[in-house]
């Protein structure tokens, strides 16, 4: 039943809303959703972001391409990137996953290549690299590891 009426309230917004932008709420669970669209039809989304408390400054953002795919998904608090943020390579595969702290790297990294494989791990310290980075070959052997201070 719920799904049935976010599908109503986007398709209102797709018919009498914004050109490009739609913002929708649950009253019932304070849940706000703001869409933004690439094309005046609506079918390719650029920018959703999902908040859970009704605050657009807490929640999920997530950015697409022109074609459709998902380049970003980040957790927002107050505003500031804070928790997981994934980005994706236009095939949908991971590109790298990193974690924040009030808009700043802090915290563990990992990249990929486009076939899924690790290329990457490392720490990150308010902002900067810290700790032994680790840098994989297509095989999936360690083939370089550096430390930073």
């Amino acid at each position: 039943m719920k799904n049935n009426a976010y599908f109503l309230i986007c398709l209102i917004c797709i018919l009498f809303g914004s050109i490009y932008s739609c913002d929708f709420q649950d009253r019932k669970e304070g849940k706000k959703t703001v869409l933004e669209w690439h094309d005046s039809l609506k079918t390719k989304p650029k920018r959703v972001f999902i908040s859970k408390d009704g605050n657009l400054n807490n929640g999920v953002y997530k950015l697409y391409r022109h074609d459709g795919t998902l380049l970003n998904e980040s957790q927002l608090r107050n505003g500031k990137k804070n928790g997981v943020a994934k980005n994706y390579y236009s095939n949908g595969e991971l590109f790298y996953v990193v974690e924040y702290k009030n808009d700043i790297l802090d915290g563990e990294i990992k990249t990929y290549s486009k076939d899924g494989s690790l290329l990457s791990k490392g720490t990150y310290c308010n902002g900067k690299k810290c700790g032994d980075w680790y840098y994989y070959n297509k095989e999936g052997n360690i083939k370089e590891i550096l430390s930073f201070d």
